[in-house]
């Protein structure tokens, strides 16, 4: 059997092969050194675990750049709880739940340090105004969020709130979304989510456990 040789001058295959797995590795330290840095260290109750997200997911700067009929910014969340759910104009009746899951948490907690919040997935220029006038005729009174589709797309990005966006033609287009429902916390991460089977009851009952872990946890 021949003897193996150690890897010999820099040009040689083994000294590529080595240096490229090398520098492969430190790519991924680096891309992950971010999570690695906010390893969440919390004690999460059983109770709460399927509904907290570990760690939370901060709202990043580009976040932050929203055009609505004031100027809002990322401090839109500052300080605040805020239950948040992403719709549109053509939504119903699928929506009708979540709209009113968001009515039961405004009414039994809204105040000046929790609120709600529906961010409008149609950023298209003729879709301007009408969830507000959807939710009107709905006899809901929730504040809307709307920007531009590439804030939009970061939003639900870091919210991880999916959605289609489909092109029938024509200019005309079809949306189809998820229904959870997010929760922020007051130093403007997303904290907590709940999915469409997740009953109103469940949601407010969560909701002061959640606040009762968080101010002992952070």
């Amino acid at each position: 059997m021949a003897e193996r040789k150690p890897c010999q001058g820099l040009n040689s295959k083994c000294f590529l092969v080595t240096y490229l797995v090398i520098v492969v590795f430190l790519l991924i330290l680096w891309f992950n050194r971010t999570d690695l840095l906010q390893e969440d260290l919390r004690v999460i109750p059983a109770e709460l675990q399927a509904y907290i997200i570990s760690p939370p997911r901060p709202l990043s700067e580009e976040d932050a750049f929203l055009n609505n009929k004031q100027v809002l910014t990322i401090n839109l969340f500052k300080d605040n709880w805020t239950l948040v759910y992403f719709s549109h104009a053509n939504c119903l009746p699928s929506c009708l739940t979540g709209f009113n899951k968001l009515a039961t948490f405004q009414s039994a907690y809204a105040s000046k340090d929790v609120g709600t919040l529906l961010i409008d997935l149609d950023s298209g220029v003729h879709a301007r105004g009408k969830l507000d006038q959807l939710l009107q005729y709905q006899n809901f009174n929730f504040p809307v969020l709307e920007a531009e589709e590439a804030v939009i797309e970061g939003l639900a990005k870091t919210f991880i709130a999916l959605y289609l966006k489909s092109d029938l033609g024509g200019g005309y287009y079809q949306i189809e979304q998820e229904h959870k429902l997010f929760l922020v916390d007051p130093k403007s991460r997303v904290y907590a989510v709940f999915d469409e089977q997740t009953p109103a009851l469940t949601i407010d009952n969560s909701f002061a456990a959640l606040r009762s872990f968080y101010a002992k946890s952070e």
